[in-house]
């Protein structure tokens, strides 16, 4: 009964994670059954699957960043809009789902702050703007002639989607040549990894990613260095 052949069998067509995720599926109607006293004759956790190697994390360099930066047209209005959300996103580490549900009165520029709802606990809190997302916030606004209220408009005039928000960013995936996949949270993960690389400790980079554990941000969120990780060996090791 333990024998989870036949969900790895089953969920090899479904790419390099398929296998383990068949097997979680498999554990979790077992849970399911049981919780809802069911009688069944094994328990859900002894069932075990092969774990896959954790990938490792991906950001953008650099030179991806002013790559994208270029590949976005500003000239056309959705185009301005992703280079807006973009820039945002960026140096704030904002989800796509706190960015889209942001009123233009939640933008303080005087404080360089914004008031957001959290997307994981929906707890309000502050995240501090930089220049070079607030000028690109301004220059998007000031290009409107609608008097929404949203921070972030479709073409239509409503509130944008998250669906919208990223088929206005993938499709500059291909136009750009990067050997990426693009999508908003790898901006997310570029701005922990930018605030290590920069030197930042590891408490505030958690606090400024605003994620409750520090286990969360150095597994799922720091990156390698690949091309300076020689020369910090070398530059460390000298004084020893």
């Amino acid at each position: 009964m333990k024998d989870v052949s036949f969900a790895v069998e089953a969920g090899q067509q479904y790419g390099k994670y398929g296998e383990e995720k068949a097997v979680i599926t498999l554990r979790s109607l077992i849970r399911f059954i049981k919780e809802n006293d069911h009688e069944f004759p094994i328990d859900w956790r002894d069932i075990k699957g092969r774990k896959n190697q954790r990938p490792e994390v991906q950001y953008l360099t650099p030179g991806d960043i002013e790559t994208l930066r270029t590949t976005i047209d500003t000239d056309s209005p959705s185009g301005l809009r992703t280079r807006a959300l973009f820039e945002l996103l960026l140096h704030s580490g904002l989800r796509i789902g706190e960015a889209i549900t942001l009123d233009i009165a939640d933008i303080d520029y005087d404080k360089m702050e914004m008031h957001i709802v959290n997307c994981k606990n929906k707890v309000h809190q502050t995240v501090f703007l930089t220049d070079g997302a607030v000028a690109w916030l301004k220059k998007y606004l000031a290009s409107r002639r609608d008097t929404e209220p949203c921070l972030f408009i479709s073409g239509g005039g409503r509130r944008l989607l998250a669906v919208t928000a990223r088929a206005s960013l993938t499709k500059y995936e291909k136009m750009s040549g990067l050997k990426k996949h693009i999508h908003w949270h790898l901006l997310r993960k570029t701005f922990v990894t930018n605030l290590l690389f920069g030197g930042v400790d590891i408490k505030t980079t958690q606090h400024l990613a605003r994620h409750t554990s520090e286990i969360t941000t150095l597994r799922h969120y720091a990156a390698i260095n690949h091309q300076e990780e020689r020369l910090l060996l070398t530059n460390v090791m000298a004084n020893v």
